[in-house]
């Protein structure tokens, strides 16, 4: 039966409900949690939150009535011989309502957005069943060298100075973090060619998975292909921490996935960590510390949160922690720029919808728990959240670039140092995002002359960018070249350099995804020079060849954003060169067009 306190709730102006709402949740939330504490059924009338946040709001006193609150002299009460039916009947009309007035005035496209972001919050919570499983977890125990990693626990025990971080608990975590990730488990670029390992491989899209991978949670198979055999290559994206055991190797997904369940495994409670730009590890509860540390798998780090903001340059907007028990927003964790995530955040869902969303997940997961056991999660949920909404400081060691995957990859995804990676300086510059025509007609098309040092953008009005550095992601020992007596220029490396690298980075907004990107570049090699082209996506590699246009299809990465990189290499700085033109000619060098879809 519909509550007549809840309609009336809902006749509230939109910010006095969510007031009165967020109050309700909490008086009933505490009975449900803890139904033999007496502090939890009273509430004075004198209080200022009854009055303040009931008793001026239509509703409010008749939803605690309908809870099966009795007025008691000075105060409210839920008398212990009351059943709390009514309590938990109330309390779930109240988050019925609060999602139907939270879908009131959405845009389609936030709607859209948080339409997809849910499943994925419901399949995250689901998936950490998973580390729960004891006979998976002995199966985790039986291949970590123990008895090895408690003597160096024990040798880095005794050389710790720091009295905070001298026990047990948290160094054989940093001893289970260096083994893992140098003695265990592998980084997969591509998958290497057992008939030809030094071989190149190239990407040729995604392949259906076999029955054995779907067993193991491999829906997507990267295929690829041996440059030398031409065998066809298998790259299953395992997603069961048992198959990975086994196979040892992946990227951040398979190493975050197994790595918590060696932490589960050594009865660390721990969570497994999404972050919504793509990247996923670990959070680990040190108990002498009261508070969850993020530890990264991949990268052998641990307790530096704000690595990916300052180190990787991501742009963050959700991550969400979970185990079998609960998830948690704790994106506050992970930046120090709270103004622009919010920005973010904002277009993508509605921040009371995240709130609801997650109490509601949460309330499901807590009803078989024990009361003691709801009791020590709620005082780790209220210092968690303290922690939470602090200013975040730095702990050292967090403006380090990525150091798993290769330079490509990590180049492509944005996430190397800021400030170098590798001995000489890697210099960063312009993003190319679509204008709004461009947006519109689901198109960019970018050109760039050599001799007149100059791009135009033909599908922004002809717009122009002087200079090859206008509009370069990034470069590294790579310069203009003028050569007056032969009335030629190109880009080649710079003295005294064994490598030259530049690229350029497209990204498409959140309402977009690739379809298609065609592409035309030029280089001339001389003698030993050479020069290696590649088009990635976050999920892609694709080897451009020069002096062809190529139509490469991206509809399947869906992905918003791609980079085009070049490596010029050999023994003499000049034999390998980019857009080498005569100084008297306007031909183009450089054509790349971008095509996509709404999503």
């Amino acid at each position: 039966m519909d509550s007549e306190g809840v309609q009336a709730l809902i006749r509230n102006k939109e910010d006095d409900f969510k007031i009165v709402l967020n109050t309700l949740y909490k008086i009933a939330r505490n009975i449900l949690q803890n139904p033999l504490e007496e502090k939890f059924r009273s509430i004075k009338i004198v209080s200022k939150a009854f009055q303040e946040k009931i008793l001026p709001f239509d509703g409010a006193i008749q939803c605690l009535l309908e809870m099966g609150f009795k007025e008691d002299g000075d105060r409210f009460t839920l008398f212990s011989e009351t059943k709390l039916d009514d309590l938990e009947e109330i309390y779930k009309q109240l988050m019925n309502a609060e999602k139907v007035t939270l879908k009131k005035n959405l845009s389609p496209s936030l709607k859209k957005s948080q339409e997809e972001i849910l499943p994925r919050l419901k399949s995250h919570l689901r998936h950490t069943a998973m580390y729960e499983n004891k006979s998976l977890q002995q199966k985790a125990r039986a291949v970590i060298p123990i008895v090895e990693l408690n003597t160096r626990t024990e040798k880095r025990l005794r050389e710790e100075t720091n009295q905070e971080f001298s026990n047990y608990q948290y160094c054989f975590l940093l001893e289970l973090l260096h083994w893992f990730k140098y003695e265990f488990f592998t980084w997969t670029n591509q998958p290497p060619c057992t008939s030809c390992p030094e071989s190149e491989k190239y990407s040729i899209g995604m392949l259906p998975p076999s029955d054995e991978d779907l067993l193991w949670g491999a829906s997507r198979v990267e295929g690829y292909t041996c440059s030398n055999c031409n065998k066809i290559l298998r790259f299953p994206r395992y997603n069961h921490p048992e198959k990975l055991l086994e196979t040892r190797t992946g990227r951040c997904g398979e190493w975050a996935n197994c790595f918590t369940l060696i932490c589960k495994s050594m009865a660390y409670d721990a969570r497994h960590v999404l972050d919504w730009t793509d990247h996923v590890w670990t959070e680990v509860f040190i108990v002498s510390m009261d508070r969850w540390l993020h530890c990264d798998s991949c990268e052998n780090v641990c307790d530096k949160p704000l690595m990916y903001e300052q180190g990787w340059n991501k742009k963050l907007s959700l991550i969400v922690a979970a185990d079998h028990e609960h998830i948690v927003d704790v994106t506050r964790r992970y930046t120090r720029d709270v103004n622009a995530v919010e920005i973010r955040r904002n277009k993508m869902f509605d921040s009371d919808w995240l709130k609801s969303t997650i109490r509601e997940l949460n309330e499901t997961t807590r009803l078989s728990m024990t009361q003691a056991r709801k009791e020590k999660l709620r005082n780790r949920q209220l210092n968690e959240e303290k922690e939470l909404s602090s200013v975040k400081t730095e702990t050292g060691g967090e403006y380090e670039g990525r150091t798993s995957g290769s330079l490509a990859w990590r180049l492509a995804r944005g996430e190397t140092d800021k400030v170098k990676d590798g001995k000489s300086k890697m210099e960063t510059c312009e993003v190319i995002r679509p204008s709004e025509d461009e947006i519109k007609s689901g198109m960019l098309t970018l050109e760039y002359s050599s001799s007149l040092d100059k791009y135009t953008r033909i599908t922004d009005n002809n717009k122009s960018y002087d200079g090859w550095k206008s509009l370069v992601y990034c470069h590294q020992d790579v310069m203009k070249k003028v050569e007056q007596d032969w009335k030629q220029t190109y880009i080649c490396r710079k003295e005294d350099t064994s490598v030259g690298y530049i690229s350029w980075r497209v990204e498409l907004p959140n309402t977009c995804l690739l379809t298609h990107v065609e592409l035309c570049v030029k280089d001339s090699v001389f003698e030993q020079g050479h020069v290696s082209w590649l088009l990635t996506t976050d999920k892609t590699t694709h080897i451009v060849k020069s002096g062809t246009t190529e139509k490469i299809d991206l509809t399947k990465s869906k992905s918003q954003f791609f980079s085009i990189h070049a490596f010029l290499r050999g023994e003499n700085w000049q034999h390998a060169q980019l857009f080498r033109e005569p100084l008297n000619t306007s031909e183009i060098s450089f054509n790349v067009k971008v095509l996509w879809k709404q999503k």
